[in-house]
């Protein structure tokens, strides 16, 4: 059963310029939305999961009631609806509407099929035959091609309306989920430009796709892969204004993004987190524009529906931090004073030459290992290696990978994390692109060997008796996988996404203690998360308090390392800082960090991977500024 929804409509009053059935306004990149809405309608109108929206060039406002099987209606500046329209509608979740008034409505769940309702018609005919809920629905009408988006599937299929077949043909998609250029993994709203391109939300991927006329490879505009690289957390949903900039629904951020000429900004749910007030979000869904640029929204696992009433609010500049990486050491080595402190100004250890493929840069590193000669491993991202930095070296050597992209022995495809096993001299490597793990020699290794298997690897780390963790980000779970087991067992989340006790939502880190509890750096939930062994259930020992940057709080949290102590060190990357949580506190400290996002010494710019060496100083891995900086210890560790 779907999560219930709210619809919001946000207004802005900016001049539009409409050809077509829906809105693609006009809207000045200094546009600036209300952060406070009125309710429209409530659960007690449409539904407990309203779904899919659709606004025509004459403001007429279509929803997809889910619960009750319907299409519900106001038309222009009506505060009721003033049309409902029913008929053997099974939990619809998308719809299109034509210059025509012509409704074509998803229909798959259950009869597997998207419906047409002509304008003041007595029923619906079948138009399209799928295979699942189509979870977007667009009309290219240049080409009089209707797309469905079939998240069950991860394919986008299409059919000529004036064709006599009901029967689609993929436009993009392999129908295995997978996040290569061809492949897509549950994608939900999609868009047609007016020359024929199509736009794709592909959301477990956390990224939009574009896909020119004819081609089965996309481009990634936003999300991991984009040229512009801006972390989304479960888009659901897109739509280009007339100047072609994106708006992007972040389902799991809780807001709207849009792109401007050098980058991303929030317009939408920018404060707060998620919630029920007139200013928050809660797993927003769908939207869409009016000719007076309001901005429809249905969000999910709440029931009101809301407007916003305002023509200018404040909008924040927002860049958010992705997923994944790396550890520190295996288990808890270091015994660090409660009141220790770190020089603010840090050393940079390995890269910050820039973004490059020379052994002395980096592109936008993740993982990081730490070894007891103060050796420093990164996984090399973009370059598709993993490089070791020695104590005072100028530059790196390549360790493992390093020959392009590929999913060859000898080829890694975005690292996202590795560490080392010193038992048996090896690395192992969170080989992301190619969904495995992999075990690489230390010495002269020229190729890897693949431990685990179609996995979404995003961080691990290993115990002192040789089990691997794993942080599976889209299954929402850490599995550990003892010497020669290719399953794993299941010691926390494994119940899906969420955000109760037994639940974890996009975990990323994971680190385990001397006594084989597993801390989980939670991202979707801004937590950490402690899991003790064989428990059910996990606690919260950092954050959970909604994203923010209060003390109390934590904004997309990343690399977690547990001293001797209990004490929990976590990467806030959103809140560029590094906080330490006391064992049992209710608040954390910031240690280094938290002076803004820029290229200073004493600036962090999107801290991800976290280590200690056995002195105690700090190592912090810089996606934003492609380096890893070092903090010296100020107090002698006993």
């Amino acid at each position: 059963m779907m999560p219930a929804t709210r619809l919001v409509i946000i207004l802005l009053t900016v001049s539009s310029s409409l050809a077509k059935s829906y809105n693609q306004p006009n809207i000045s990149l200094c546009a600036l939305w209300s952060s406070d809405a009125t309710t429209l309608a409530n659960e007690n109108v449409v539904g407990l999961q309203p779904a899919g929206i659709y606004i025509d060039t004459e403001n007429t406002i279509y929803v997809a009631d889910r619960q009750n099987g319907r299409i519900m209606v106001w038309d222009k500046e009506s505060s009721i609806p003033t049309r409902n329209i029913s008929d053997n509608f099974i939990n619809p979740w998308s719809l299109f509407v034509t210059t025509d008034a012509t409704i074509y409505v998803d229909n798959g769940e259950f009869n597997n099929r998207v419906d047409q309702w002509i304008f003041n018609a007595s029923n619906s005919a079948p138009v399209m035959n799928v295979g699942g809920s189509c979870t977007g629905l667009f009309i290219d009408g240049i080409n009089n091609t209707l797309y469905c988006s079939l998240a069950s599937e991860h394919l986008i299929v299409k059919v000529e309306l004036n064709s006599s077949t009901m029967a689609p043909i993929i436009a993009v998609g392999t129908g295995c989920p997978g996040s290569v250029s061809d492949m897509l993994d549950h994608p939900h709203g999609i868009f047609v430009d007016t020359n024929s391109y199509l736009y794709v939300a592909d959301t477990d991927n956390n990224r939009i796709q574009r896909f020119a006329p004819g081609q089965l490879s996309g481009t990634t505009l936003a999300g991991f892969g984009a040229t512009v690289y801006f972390i989304l957390n479960r888009p659901t949903d897109v739509v280009l204004d007339a100047d072609g900039y994106l708006f992007i629904m972040e389902s799991h951020n809780h807001r709207i993004i849009r792109t401007v000429e050098n980058g991303f900004k929030c317009v939408v749910g920018c404060f707060g987190g998620s919630g029920t007030t007139s200013s928050q979000l809660h797993n927003p869904q769908t939207m869409a524009f009016d000719t007076t640029t309001s901005t429809t929204v249905t969000t999910s696992t709440s029931t009101t529906t809301v407007t916003t009433t305002t023509t200018s609010t404040s909008t924040t500049t927002v860049a958010t931090t992705t997923t994944s990486t790396s550890t520190s050491t295996s288990t808890s080595t270091t015994t660090i004073p409660p009141n220790a402190k770190w020089q603010q100004n840090g050393v940079t250890v390995a890269g910050g030459n820039g973004s490059g493929s020379g052994f002395n840069q980096l592109i936008q590193p993740l993982g990081l290992y730490v070894d007891d000669a103060q050796t420093v491993y990164v996984a090399d991202r973009n370059n598709h290696r993993i490089v070791g930095w020695k104590w005072n070296a100028t530059s790196g050597e390549v360790v493992a990978g390093g020959n392009g992209e590929g999913n060859g022995t000898h080829q890694l495809f975005n690292p996202f994390d590795v560490i080392v096993d010193k038992e048996r001299d090896s690395f192992i490597i969170c080989d992301w692109r190619n969904r495995r793990v992999v075990r690489w020699l230390r010495r002269n290794g020229i190729h890897g060997e693949t431990t685990i298997s179609n996995i979404d690897c995003f961080g691990l780390t290993m115990d002192d008796i040789g089990s691997v963790y794993v942080a599976d980000m889209k299954k929402h779970e850490v599995r550990r996988f003892q010497r020669g087991d290719s399953q794993g067992t299941v010691v926390a989340g494994g119940n899906g996404d969420g955000n109760h006790d037994d639940q974890l939502s996009s975990p990323q880190y994971v680190f385990v203690d001397r006594d084989y509890s597993v801390y989980v750096s939670d991202f979707g939930n801004h937590r950490v998360m402690k899991w003790v062994e064989d428990a059910k259930e996990g606690v919260v020992v950092a954050g959970g308090q909604g994203q923010g940057n209060n003390f109390t709080q934590l904004s997309n949290p990343q690399g977690v390392v547990v001293d001797k102590m209990g004490t929990v060190y976590v990467a806030d990357a959103e809140n560029y800082r590094i906080m330490r949580w006391v064992k049992e506190a209710t608040e954390g400290n910031v240690i280094v960090g938290g002076n803004g996002r820029a290229e200073l010494l004493n600036e962090l710019n999107y801290p991800f991977g976290l280590s200690f060496d056995l002195y105690g100083n700090l190592y912090v891995v810089e996606w934003g500024n492609n380096r890893v900086q070092k903090f010296n210890i100020e107090q002698t560790i006993k």
